[in-house]
């Protein structure tokens, strides 16, 4: 079954629900360059261990009406993590004010069971919550 334009039925799910209750979205609007680290790299010129590659991230939602950027997790992975605060530290155009998280569940991280996807975003003051509803709170 095709969600088409959205990449999954979760992306689809919360789309209808905004649809359904008005709220204006656009669905990934524009690409937004960032710095990803690499890890273990060496700068050629300076030495430097600090080390980045500039590349791009695809927004899930942009809320115009809230300013909002809204992106929706099913499966969170250490890279996936990762290149979250990269966005949200070398954007200039994500921050922490203007980011939410939408996850499907609130899985654990690992398997040590140290924090679920809700603790680690709110340990690193990201906004997030789960369902396949743009929580009112966020729209109001």
């Amino acid at each position: 079954m095709s969600f088409a334009p959205y990449q999954n039925r979760y992306e689809y799910n919360i789309a209808k629900d905004m649809e359904a209750r008005d709220i204006l979205f656009e669905y990934e609007p524009r690409k937004i360059d960032y710095l990803y680290p690499i890890r273990g790299g060496i700068c050629s010129s300076c030495l430097s261990s600090s080390v980045s590659k500039r590349v791009n991230y695809l927004p899930d939602f942009w809320l115009p009406e809230q300013e909002l950027w809204v992106e929706a997790k099913g499966l969170w992975t250490g890279a996936g993590r990762t290149k979250t605060i990269a966005i949200l530290e070398t954007s200039g155009v994500i921050r922490t004010e203007n980011y939410r998280m939408l996850f499907q569940r609130d899985n654990w991280l690992t398997k040590a069971h140290k924090h679920t996807y809700l603790g680690w975003c709110k340990l690193h003051s990201i906004t997030a919550e789960v369902g396949t509803e743009v929580p009112q709170s966020w729209i109001s």
